[in-house]
């Protein structure tokens, strides 16, 4: 049930993302060597947790790490546009957006985004594989109205929402027993009734 009564308002409002060191084969002084890295991919990261938590969301719901930065993928019509504004936290320069079709006929988006340091970050707090995903520590400590963004766009990605009767009601389904729990966490935070329970043996449905 979608409601805040107020049982948690944390009071951290930013997200920092150290920057990290560049690496490079090539020897300083070689043809391309030394050669600096698109300007910013390196350098520590600060953003407004309301800013951030909607990338967020969909990262942890339809994303995944690489080596040189992070990529989100979702076909069209499902919350592309939602997704795009969501990026637009980044530099346009670290961003990329490519289209393909699929064996269905279907357009698919993915989105890349290069930034060395957060690719580390997220590998580092929110896991990798669907099955291993996670929360940040540091969500657990926003202010509510920026958790609801989180679980807006989680919801956008690996949920669906109903109306029921009087009041509106939520699904999010994962694989990840701890990312489950984490979701369970953040609803209770903000006030919002919640029910963790198998599904399929395919994961948790809350």
């Amino acid at each position: 049930v979608w409601r805040d009564t107020g049982f948690h308002d944390g009071q951290e409002k930013t997200v920092l993302i150290p920057g990290v060191a560049r690496v490079t084969k090539r020897a300083s002084g070689s043809r391309g060597g030394g050669r600096p890295p698109l300007r910013g991919i390196n350098d520590p990261l600060t953003f407004d947790a309301h800013a951030f938590a909607p990338f967020l969301g969909y990262y942890i719901s339809e994303g995944s790490p690489d080596r040189a930065g992070i990529s989100i993928g979702q076909t069209e019509g499902r919350f592309v546009e939602s997704i795009r504004a969501a990026i637009r936290v980044f530099p346009a320069t670290w961003v990329k957006e490519r289209t393909e079709t699929t064996g269905s006929g279907k357009l698919a988006h993915k989105f890349t985004v290069r930034h060395l340091g957060l690719a580390e970050w997220l590998r580092r707090e929110c896991g990798e594989g669907s099955a291993r995903k996670r929360l940040p520590a540091c969500v657990f400590d926003w202010p509510a109205t920026a958790q609801r963004l989180l679980l807006q766009a989680l919801i956008d990605g690996d949920g669906c929402r109903t109306a029921r009767s009087r009041s509106d009601r939520a699904v999010y389904v994962t694989r990840s027993s701890q990312l489950a729990d984490d979701v369970q966490r953040v609803c209770v935070q903000i006030g919002m009734a919640s029910r963790k329970s198998g599904y399929d043996n395919r994961g948790s449905i809350l």
